[in-house]
């Protein structure tokens, strides 16, 4: 069994990773409004650009999520 210290150690770290990827979800849809945007203003190159990147961050937060899911199991094994 994981010793407490160790444990409030892998919470504190999953709580971190959860939290950066609640700011990439935000960072995404602000992105996709610009996108949005962008799509009206007939500037495809740049909303491409920012697609990209929203699609980047997105998988980002999910790998985080993901991550972070896996030190719960580990603490509450």
């Amino acid at each position: 069994m994981i010793d407490v210290c160790r444990q409030s150690e892998l919470l504190q770290q999953a709580q971190a990773l959860d939290r950066w990827a609640d700011c990439r979800e935000r960072a995404v849809a602000a992105l996709e409004l610009k996108v949005r945007r962008l799509v009206e203003q007939k500037q495809a190159d740049e909303a491409a650009r920012l697609r990209f990147a929203a699609q980047y961050l997105r998988r980002a937060a999910i790998r985080e999520r993901l991550h972070a899911a896996a030190l719960r199991r580990t603490v509450h094994q």
